[in-house]
């Protein structure tokens, strides 16, 4: 397996990563009532912010091995 090291990310990335979570918990958890989304739609949502925050992660893993070349 691969051995897991430490990811240095910036504040940005930081907040990118909370908020997608975040604003996925509030799909999940049926907070945007008004949209009248089915618990399916309501889940691709979750699954689009899930996406991005994992995303953001990668992309701080390449700019770490890129600096570290």
């Amino acid at each position: 397996g691969e051995i897991m090291t430490k990811v240095k990310l910036s504040q940005f990335d930081l907040e990118e990563i909370r908020w997608n979570c975040e604003m996925a918990r509030l799909w999940l958890q049926e907070h945007f009532k008004q949209y009248k989304y089915s618990y399916s739609k309501r889940c691709k949502e979750a699954e689009w912010h899930i996406d991005f925050a994992i995303l953001v992660y990668d992309e701080a893993v390449k700019r770490q091995k890129l600096a570290n070349r």
